[in-house]
């Protein structure tokens, strides 16, 4: 009577979880001899996989890993009829984005006025990412009682500083007194200036 070999003898595979941009290598440990590189494959979700697949087909490493990747994945060895399966499950968490922080320079409002010439904010806005602030997003307002009055949109831009006049020539520093704020409204967000 012959006997066949069933069963190739592998140790099972494990789970990974790692974040987004970072590699994994998942390694298929076959414990049957004779086992060659063409014997091995290596699928995700049923379909076979041959990018990051070490020369022995032992490895399979994933670089730079995105939330796609993440997914089943199978190495599979075979030895005639007999077939061994491990398979190795990754998670790939993808952080929210970190937040483009708004800066206003100065941090502290002023309203400087002028005889004749009326009175005006400025601000310089800067973000983290280095993108530029859309002037239609910002508002100048003055503070009352906790809420956000009179604010004027008419802003004009240069270099990054952002300057809105308040009222007109004949306004004086006295019409004008109270807290000021400047508004960055983006994606449904509103950032005030201290």
């Amino acid at each position: 009577k012959q006997w066949y070999q069933r069963r190739v003898a592998i140790t099972a595979g494990g789970e990974e979880t790692i974040k987004s941009g970072q590699d994994v290598v998942f390694t298929c440990q076959v414990n049957t001899g004779g086992v060659s590189a063409g014997d091995i494959s290596w699928e995700k979700d049923g379909i076979e996989v041959a990018d990051g697949v070490s020369k022995d087909g032992l490895k399979l490493k994933i670089s730079d890993a995105i939330e796609d990747d993440g997914g089943s994945y199978s190495c599979v060895a075979s030895k005639g009829e007999a077939e061994g399966r491990a398979v190795f499950e990754l998670n790939v968490i993808v952080p929210p984005p970190a937040e483009d922080k708004i800066t206003f320079k100065p941090s502290k409002t002023t309203v400087k006025c002028k005889s004749n010439k009326g009175c005006k904010m400025q601000f310089k806005i800067t973000k983290d990412s280095g993108d530029k602030v859309n002037a239609g997003n910002i508002k100048f307002c003055q503070l009352v009682e906790g809420k956000l009055e009179n604010c004027k949109t008419k802003l004009k831009e240069k270099k990054g500083k952002f300057t809105g006049k308040l009222g007109s020539k004949k306004t004086t520093s006295k019409e004008t007194a109270g807290e000021w704020v400047c508004v960055v409204t983006e994606d449904g967000k509103e950032t005030v200036s201290d």
